[in-house]
C-alpha cells in the first residue's frame, strides 16, 4: 500500500488506470513508499475507460506490488541484450510522478533496422497488429512517421506507438539522449526533454509542461520552460543576468518586467503559438498520407488474421506506392 499526497489534480486524460473510471492527471504527487515499478504496476489488469474521477487530498489506494505494468514489462523486451527503445510521453511522465496514469505507451527507437526488427519481433510474439500509421521500417521512420500496434494482454487492450525522430528534438538532442540512456536500468526520456515533446497542439499538455519545469534543476532550464507567471517572476528577480541571456531564445521574458497582466498574455500567446506551430507540422503529415489513409480499410482486409511479419511485409509493400518516405516540406538525410 502506499499514499498518494496530491497538490494538484486535472480531469482531462484517457487512461488506463487502477480505478474502474479514471481519466486524470495528479500533477505534484508525492508518491511516499512506493517503489516506481509498483507505481507502473498500478496500470496492469484494468479496463480502458475515460470517465472522469478526482481523488481527495491524501487520498490511499492500495496495489498489488506483484503486478508489473505491461508498459515496464515490454520496455524490458524490447532492450533485452541493448539499449533500443526508450519510453516516452504519458508513460514517461507517469515515471517522473506527475501523472498517476496514462493511456497507451510511446517510444523512442534506435533508428536502425536491428532495433526496428527486435520489436517488431517481440510484437509479433505478442500478436500485435498494425494500427493506422507508416510501417516500422527505416525509411519511414527517418521521415519523421509514427508507426502504430495493437495486442491484447488479458483484460487490457495495449496500444504502443513508436518513432526513431521526435518531434523538437534536435539530432543532437536526440544522441545526447541515446548516450545518457546507454547502461541506465530503466531507459525513459528525461524531463527537460520530455517538456520539448510536450508541446502538442494539446491544451492539456501545456499544464503538464509547467509541472514538469517545476522538476528542472537548472534556473536556465525552469526560466525555457515555465509556465507560471509568479515563478517565472521569483526566478527573474533571483538570476536577472539569465532572463538577459534567454531573451532571444524565448521572447516572453521580455514582458517579465512589463508585470503579471503583460506576462499571463505572453504565457497564452505562447501556448497558442505552439498550438498552431504542431497543427501545421501535423497537416502536413495527415496530407501526405491521404492516399495511404484512403486505402487503409482495404489494407487491413487484406492483412486480417495475418502474423504481424507476414502483414508487415504486405503493409511495406503496399505503403511503397501510397505513403511517401519523406512529406513534401518536411527534409531527412
Amino acid at each position: 500500500m502506499f499514499t498518494l499526497n496530491t497538490s494538484l489534480l486535472v480531469v482531462g486524460f484517457p487512461v488506463i488506470g487502477a480505478c474502474p473510471h479514471a481519466s486524470l492527471v495528479a500533477h505534484r504527487g508525492d508518491i511516499e513508499g512506493l517503489p516506481w515499478r509498483t507505481f507502473f504496476g498500478e496500470m496492469a489488469g484494468v479496463s480502458n475507460t475515460v470517465s472522469p474521477v478526482l481523488f481527495d487530498l491524501g487520498t490511499t489506494m492500495r496495489y498489488d506490488e506483484s503486478e508489473m505494468s505491461i508498459y515496464v514489462e515490454l520496455t524490458d523486451a524490447f532492450n533485452r541484450g541493448q539499449l533500443r527503445a526508450v519510453l516516452s510521453s504519458g508513460q514517461a511522465v507517469v515515471f517522473h510522478q506527475l501523472a498517476v496514469m496514462s493511456k497507451d505507451g510511446d517510444w523512442i527507437l534506435r533508428e536502425d533496422r536491428e532495433a526496428l526488427e527486435y520489436v517488431l519481433g517481440d510484437l509479433a510474439r505478442r500478436e500485435a497488429h498494425y494500427r493506422f500509421g507508416a510501417p516500422l521500417d527505416p525509411r519511414w521512420m527517418r521521415g519523421g512517421w509514427s508507426a502504430h500496434f495493437e495486442f491484447r494482454a488479458g483484460p487490457l487492450r495495449v496500444r504502443t506507438d513508436f518513432v526513431t525522430r521526435p518531434p523538437r528534438l534536435s539530432p543532437e538532442t536526440l544522441a545526447a539522449l541515446w548516450q545518457q540512456q546507454e547502461g541506465r536500468s530503466f531507459p525513459v526520456v528525461g524531463v527537460r526533454d520530455l517538456c520539448e515533446l510536450k508541446k502538442t497542439n494539446r491544451e492539456k499538455d501545456y499544464a503538464v509542461i509547467g509541472e514538469l519545469a517545476r522538476r528542472l534543476e537548472s534556473p536556465r532550464d525552469q526560466l525555457q520552460f515555465s509556465r507560471s507567471a509568479r515563478d517565472l517572476f521569483l526566478l527573474a528577480k533571483q538570476h536577472p543576468g539569465l532572463v538577459d541571456e534567454l531573451i532571444a531564445e524565448r521572447p516572453l521574458l521580455r514582458t517579465i518586467a512589463q508585470g503579471v497582466e503583460a506576462l499571463e498574455s505572453a504565457l497564452d500567446a505562447e501556448r497558442r503559438r505552439l498550438m498552431h506551430a504542431n497543427e501545421a507540422r501535423l497537416q502536413t503529415y495527415l496530407d501526405a498520407a491521404t492516399p495511404w489513409r484512403n486505402a487503409w480499410l482495404e489494407v487491413e482486409a487484406e492483412t486480417a488474421g495475418l502474423p504481424l511479419d507476414a502483414a508487415h511485409r504486405h503493409i511495406v509493400r503496399r505503403a511503397e506506392t501510397l505513403l511517401p518516405f519523406v512529406p513534401s516540406g518536411e527534409t531527412a538525410p
